[in-house]
C-alpha cells in the first residue's frame, strides 16, 4: 500500500477541512468549451465506478468513485506519466478513502491526457458551494506533464463547471514563490485579493 507522510497528510486534511465551501480545481483557459457527461470511464485504472467526465481539447477530466481512490492507495495506478501519482494525489485519495472528502463531481478529479491515455495529474473540489456560492480550488500535475498549458486548460474547464452548477465565486490559495501556479491563476482569469508572507489568495467571479 502507498503511504503518505503523517505531517503532510495532517496539513492537507487541515486545508481541506478548514472551509466547508468549495472545490479544488485544476488549471485554466481551456481552448474550447468543455463538454461534460456521466459515463463509465475506460481508462484501465479509472474504471470501477461510473465517472463524471469533462472533455477539453487535450484532456479528459474524470471524477471517479471511491473504488478508484482506494485502488490508487493500493498502488494500482495503471498507465500514467512519470511522477504520477504525486504526493498530493495520494493525500486526496486518502481523504476520500477515510471519508473526509466525498468522491464524485464535488470531490477530487483525475486528469488524463487523451493523446497518450496517461494519467498526468489531479485536482478536485473540496465540496459543494457554500451558502454564498463560494468554492475553493486546488490543482497539480506530475512534473513531466508541466509546462504545456495542461494545467490552465483543466482549471478553465472546472471553473466553468462550477459556475454551471451554481457557484458564483471560485477561490484559490497559492504558496508564496510558486510562480508557475500563480501564472496558471492569472491565465485563468483569477484576481489577486490578498497576499501574505507565505501565501496569497485569488478569486474569480461568475
Amino acid at each position: 500500500m502507498v503511504t503518505v507522510s503523517a505531517p503532510l497528510a495532517a496539513r492537507m486534511a487541515e486545508i481541506f477541512m478548514a472551509t466547508t465551501s468549495a472545490p479544488m480545481l485544476i488549471y485554466s483557459g481551456a481552448r474550447g468549451k468543455a463538454r461534460d457527461s456521466i459515463a463509465t470511464w475506460a481508462h484501465p485504472r479509472v474504471w470501477s465506478n461510473p465517472s463524471v467526465r469533462i472533455t477539453t481539447e487535450r484532456l479528459d477530466l474524470v471524477a471517479p468513485g471511491l473504488g478508484t481512490w482506494r485502488a490508487l492507495l493500493e498502488g494500482q495506478v495503471g498507465p500514467a506519466i512519470d511522477g504520477y501519482p504525486t504526493e498530493g494525489d495520494l493525500v486526496r485519495a486518502s481523504l476520500v478513502a477515510e471519508g473526509h472528502l466525498a468522491a464524485g463531481e464535488w470531490g477530487p478529479w483525475q486528469l488524463i491526457e487523451r493523446e497518450t491515455s496517461l494519467l498526468v495529474g489531479g485536482a478536485g473540489f473540496k465540496g459543494a458551494p457554500d451558502d454564498e456560492g463560494t468554492v475553493e480550488i486546488g490543482y497539480g500535475l506530475a512534473a513531466a506533464a508541466q509546462g504545456r498549458g495542461l494545467a490552465t486548460e483543466a482549471v478553465a474547464a472546472l471553473v466553468e463547471r462550477a459556475f454551471d452548477r451554481g457557484a458564483v465565486v471560485v477561490r484559490a490559495e497559492c504558496d508564496a514563490g510558486n510562480t508557475p501556479s500563480r501564472q496558471v491563476l492569472e491565465r485563468a482569469g483569477f484576481a489577486l485579493t490578498e497576499e501574505l508572507a507565505d501565501v496569497s489568495w485569488w478569486v474569480r467571479t461568475a
